[in-house]
């Protein structure tokens, strides 16, 4: 009968559900462990192919890659609240490759690992915190432009912030492509987005006076949606997100939400201010209002298609730097520096008091750069390429 075959069907994905949670366990309590795939079917006690269908119809995603973001939860967690070095919590979450998993991590969580460090020692995480509910940011401009709008629905009972952001993969990484902040449930907007596919991923943050309670998005709400096809600049999918407590299937939330819109207003107030006097001696500025500093103006973040990651330690960070004529970097900060250039241009670098210098690139030299806060743009013919040795001090 039609009873007996739903009653099976719930009890087949009831039971399901259950192998899936038994191997996230065991994930969870060995995530160095480097699980094979028929390791992880074996603990679901089903057939390998099997098992991965399953658990991809629950999570959401395959079991390697929730693994791999369980690893990267670890490994934030880790940084924010003991004192371990970089490479000490590289091994300690399975990783064989400092270069990997540094790359891993910034990939996912959209700050390297000492930068994210940096920032809970300098108390720009209490910075972020005092002012993360003004911003209403947006993302990368498209040439298609598109905008959709869907509800969010929350309990009753909620009060705090929640964002709202467009991704490319069902667990989030890095900045996504739009997205929208409010302090209330309701309509959102988010937009414009470029032709693709996407997914919806809302968070809502419970008003904290600990901004490390956020960043490690310990206590939320969670809720998802999609795929949205965006094609031609029109919409369509599901847009709707049900907020709820998150589950034990929920993929992690690795990247670090507060920070990147806290990054990306920073960096905007820097770009659009005229003011000639520094930042950090600014007389009328409020407690809302913190300075950029080197942290959040972090050229990695700031500017990935220029800056690539090849090494980093509690020493220095190693860069490939590219840039093409006529294109500009928004300001950011870099520290002291030994600079291998790779090819002749030239670059103009505009200060924050509006003084501008340009300089020649000599292919073959090799330049000690001091810590800088500026615009640079490559006024030459020629791309700008150089390996860049920041030393952290």
């Amino acid at each position: 009968t039609c009873k007996q075959s739903e009653g099976w069907r719930e009890r087949t994905i009831m039971d399901r559900t259950k192998a899936v949670e038994r191997v996230i366990m065991a994930m969870r309590e060995r995530p160095s462990h480097p699980f094979s795939l028929q390791e992880l079917a074996d603990i679901a006690i089903m057939s390998s192919s099997h098992f991965d269908r399953v658990f991809r119809d629950i999570v959401g995603v395959p079991p390697r890659q929730f693994l791999s973001a369980l690893r990267l939860e670890a490994a934030k967690h880790l940084l924010l609240t003991t004192p371990l070095n970089v490479i000490d919590i590289c091994y300690e979450v399975g990783y064989d490759s400092l270069g990997t998993f540094t790359t891993r991590f910034t990939d996912f969580v959209g700050v390297p690992p000492t930068s994210l460090r940096q920032m809970r020692k300098s108390g720009a995480l209490s910075a972020i915190a005092s002012r993360i509910d003004q911003q209403l940011p947006s993302y990368k401009p498209a040439q298609r432009k598109a905008e959709f709008t869907g509800a969010v629905n929350a309990p009753e009972t909620f009060s705090g912030l929640i964002f709202v952001g467009l991704f490319e993969s069902p667990i989030p990484k890095t900045q996504p492509v739009a997205c929208d902040l409010r302090t209330v449930a309701g309509q959102y907007r988010i937009g414009p987005v470029p032709d693709g596919q996407y997914y919806v991923m809302a968070v809502a943050f419970d008003k904290t006076e600990d901004p490390l309670t956020t960043l490690l998005a310990a206590k939320t709400l969670r809720g998802k949606s999609g795929p949205v096809v965006v094609q031609n600049g029109a919409a369509s999918g599901p847009t709707d997100v049900t907020l709820r407590e998150g589950r034990l299937t929920d993929p992690p939330i690795v990247v670090a939400l507060p920070l990147l819109l806290a990054q990306r207003r920073t960096a905007d107030e820097a770009r659009i201010k005229h003011k000639p006097e520094p930042f950090t001696e600014r007389t009328n500025m409020s407690s809302t209002t913190p300075a950029p500093t080197a942290a959040t103006l972090d050229p990695l973040v700031l500017a990935p298609e220029n800056y690539k990651l090849l090494l980093e330690n509690d020493q220095v960070r190693v860069f490939d730097v590219r840039i093409r004529p006529g294109e500009k970097l928004r300001l950011h900060s870099n520290g002291p520096s030994v600079i291998y250039v790779f090819n002749d241009g030239r670059l103009q670098h505009t200060y924050q008091d509006g003084t501008t210098v340009v300089k020649t690139a000599v292919s073959g030299s090799l330049i000690w750069d001091e810590a800088e806060t500026h615009e640079t743009t490559n006024v030459g013919e020629t791309d700008i390429h150089s390996l860049k040795i920041e030393l952290k001090v």
